[in-house]
């Protein structure tokens, strides 16, 4: 059973943008912008899924 949301092409777009315009907004905070936990804030913005990231076109 899943534990979660996965994490989408959407979801790596908005937490980059949300820290890029925000950038002293927590982990917590930009977790709750676009939709997902702190935890996985934080692996996005590691690097952790960019290979999702690569199929969302650049705005």
């Amino acid at each position: 059973m899943p534990r979660g949301k996965q994490v989408t092409p959407e979801m790596v777009s908005d937490v980059r943008k949300a820290k890029t315009r925000w950038p002293d907004m927590s982990n917590e905070e930009i977790g709750r912008y676009a939709g997902t936990s702190a935890a996985t804030v934080g692996r996005i913005l590691s690097g952790a899924y960019d290979r999702i990231a690569s199929a969302v076109p650049s705005d």
